[in-house]
């Protein structure tokens, strides 16, 4: 019996597919053969003007190959079956749309005295269709990869399409409209050089971005959701905010505000990040005389100009990219190859909390960037040190749960002697990570 469409936005992505299995039970000489098979009926719908095949297998060597519509097997020998479900992946100009259930795939039971019914309903996973890595082998280039091709073990060698700055990249986000901000530094100077979504075409080559120069130095920087832009620069130990009505204007060269940050939180920066309560979160190297740390400053401290003491400040040995998830739980790498969770409940006091999670990644490499995607895999770029080359890796949301050294899935890497730091952005940003507004 076929599951209802889901009453949810969610439901124009759904196709379903429900399988039942029945045994036949009888008296005579053909019911006896028939208490000993069984009959299988399959019913598959996929998204309109889409087909799939799914594949059964069982004993005996058995394996049947089933298209949309309906099936009626007969006669099937009791035991262990296999249901294949092969994801559907429709590709647009900037996003593959992939339709999956990876819980209906699998092994089950097929027995003669059993009744089974079984259910697999395709749902759309929207966001996960894209993934751009930024100095991957070329400081000032940037590729796209369509996470299908990726998780099909593929491993292309060549992205689907190349953007180039004039300068080395040291930033990398996604706007609200779909555009993609690259932070490029020549020397003293930065500008943000932007690429509209109408740009990012599969097979397009060398689009003409928009370039806005600031006034000095950026180390880090991240968007806001209403189009504002915070700046960190570890020159003038400063932290600045462009609104979104400066941004708009193209004139960067003199920001809104400026904050000014004790305890050495804006010592160093190297990244930033909102919340979803609108706090900005703040990673600093930290220098000679002091450690890394993480910190934060909330709301009311980001509407105006000065000098303001984080609200809470946590130690981070040699602290790296950080990234938040669905749930608001802050990930963090340390010392270039552990990565740190702090839950929700601990980024809310006034002290240093231990972390909650803490997982060994390759101890021959160093985490260079961190992005969720929408159905919360955690991608990596890493640096190797002894061949010099970069990998960017996957881990699942049941490998972010135990204190073992997990196994990561490797999607993409260069070859020995040509690595480089490597900034990573999903394409697009999940609806559902925490960003919060401009300041108010």
């Amino acid at each position: 019996m076929a599951r209802s469409p889901l009453s949810s936005a969610a439901s124009v992505a759904c196709a379903l597919l429900s399988v039942a299995l029945s045994a036949c039970v009888g008296e005579d000489v053909n019911q006896n053969y028939q208490s000993q098979s069984a009959t299988l009926t399959i019913h598959v719908t996929t998204p309109p003007g889409v087909s799939t095949e799914l594949v059964l297998t069982g004993p005996n060597k058995y394996a049947q190959t089933i298209d949309a519509g309906s099936v009626i097997l007969d006669g099937l020998t009791p035991g262990a079956y296999s249901l294949t479900v092969p994801p559907i992946v429709i590709p647009t100009s900037l996003v593959d749309t992939v339709w999956a259930d990876d819980a209906a795939a699998g092994t089950f039971t097929l027995s003669a005295s059993q009744a089974i019914t079984k259910e697999v309903a395709y749902e759309a996973r929207l966001g996960t269709g894209s993934l751009w890595l930024s100095q991957f082998g070329d400081a000032r280039s940037l590729g796209s990869w369509p996470v299908a091709s990726l998780m099909d073990g593929l491993n292309p060698a060549a992205p689907a399409q190349m953007l180039t700055s004039y300068a080395a990249q040291a930033g990398l986000a996604l706007d609200g409209h779909g555009s993609i901000w690259l932070l490029a530094n020549d020397l003293q100077t930065s500008s943000f050089v932007v690429f509209g979504a109408s740009q990012l075409v599969n097979g397009q080559s060398q689009p003409t971005p928009r370039l806005l120069q600031s006034g000095g130095r950026l180390d880090a920087f991240c968007l806001d959701a209403d189009g504002g832009i915070f700046g960190a620069s570890q020159t003038e130990k400063s932290l600045d905010y462009w609104s979104p009505a400066t941004v708009a204007s193209g004139n960067l060269l003199a920001p809104d505000i400026t904050l000014q940050g004790a305890s050495g939180a804006l010592d160093a920066p190297i990244g930033l990040a909102l919340d979803a309560t609108g706090s900005l979160w703040v990673v600093s190297a930290g220098t000679a005389n002091a450690s890394g740390s993480l910190a934060r400053f909330e709301p009311r401290q980001l509407a105006a100009s000065g000098y303001y003491l984080p609200t809470v400040q946590i130690s981070v040995d040699a602290p790296g990219p950080l990234a938040f998830d669905a749930k608001g739980n802050l990930w963090i790498i340390s010392g270039g190859n552990s990565l740190l969770e702090y839950e929700v409940a601990q980024l809310g006091g006034t002290h240093a909390e231990a972390p909650a999670l803490a997982l060994a990644l390759d101890a021959d490499a160093t985490a260079h960037a961190l992005a969720f995607d929408a159905i919360g895999d955690l991608w990596i770029s890493l640096k190797h040190a002894v061949d010099n080359s970069s990998a960017l890796v996957m881990l699942t949301p049941g490998q972010l749960v135990k204190t073992a050294a997990p196994t990561a899935f490797v999607a993409l890497q260069t070859q020995s002697g040509r690595g480089g730091a490597s900034l990573l952005l999903v394409d697009p940003t999940p609806a559902v990570l925490p960003l919060a507004g401009a300041p108010k």
